[in-house]
């Protein structure tokens, strides 16, 4: 599912809608109450028949320890009989996420807390209520989501300071709040690896609010940070040209400026597909000092 140009509330109304339709659930088990392909689950003396995501089946097979990629060498037939009798042997507990009434979309601890997009956004509402969705990506392992707060300019160049917002709701990965600056005429983003959340998979309403009790001056000092690393970097291109090699990049320069470097990629990408696009940012960030 993407998403964009959306104001905040609006992409909150998608999250919700998008929630109700796939009719999202879950049930805390234990392991050997499970059967697989097809999964069965005895409620009430009646079996109900569920289906298994291939995440689901992964996080099964990391939490008996078994290797994957024997696992993929087996016939249909060997899959079933391995995994059942693995869940067979098993008095442990789990928390199986269900949508769509019979899929199983992740198999996660008990000890684990999963956060739902709409139960996170919910929470960042009072802090990104004014601002407008640039676009978010949501599939079966997480969802990520930027946005555009206010308007600045670097060395007469506009750009847009904003945050991105990853979470998952299957267990893949941390929630991470981001501050962002988007360069509107390359558009490119660059942002800092820093998480505004300084703990590790929160889990915890009551843990978020403490952490994002201030996020207004966080996000604002790292903002700054990166539109100071725009205005005053210089990057040595033999380290450019590893990063990029794809692109094969020219320079007759030992350094090359930021925003030179950023404008140099962003004609090197016209036409690419979203997904280069997204990582050719990310690899511009790493080369950037943000001490």
């Amino acid at each position: 599912m993407f998403l964009k140009s959306l104001t905040y509330d609006e992409f909150l109304q998608a999250l919700r809608k998008r929630m109700k339709r796939e009719k999202h659930r879950d049930l805390l088990t234990r392991l050997r109450d499970w059967r697989f392909q097809p999964m069965r689950f005895l409620i009430d003396a009646h079996k109900k028949t569920f289906t298994i995501t291939n995440l689901s089946i992964n996080q099964l097979l990391k939490r008996f320890s078994y290797p994957k990629d024997l696992f993929d060498r087996f016939p249909l037939s060997l899959q079933e009989e391995t995994l059942n009798y693995l869940l067979a042997t098993s008095e442990d507990r789990a928390l199986f996420r269900l949508k769509y009434e019979n899929t199983i979309r992740a198999v996660l601890s008990t000890h684990y807390t999963p956060m739902d997009d709409v139960t996170v956004f919910q929470l960042l509402h009072p802090y990104l209520k004014k601002s407008r969705l640039a676009f978010a990506c949501l599939t079966e392992t997480e969802t990520y989501a930027r946005f555009f707060l206010y308007r600045k300019k670097v060395e007469d160049i506009p750009v847009i300071c904003g945050c991105a917002v990853r979470n998952s709701e299957t267990g893949t990965a941390t929630l991470t709040l981001c501050p962002t600056v988007y360069l509107k005429p390359f558009g490119i983003t660059i942002f800092t690896r820093k998480n505004l959340l300084e703990i590790r998979h929160v889990g915890s309403i009551n843990k978020i609010k403490h952490q994002t009790s201030d996020f207004h001056h966080k996000l604002k000092h790292n903002q700054e940070k990166i539109l100071s690393v725009l205005k005053h970097a210089n990057i040595n291109t033999s380290q450019v040209k590893s990063v990029f090699k794809d692109l094969k990049l020219h320079f007759h320069q030992n350094r090359i400026t930021l925003l030179n470097l950023i404008e140099t990629i962003s004609l090197a990408l016209k036409g690419q597909p979203f997904k280069i696009r997204m990582a050719t940012e990310e690899q511009i960030s790493s080369l950037c000092d943000w001490r």
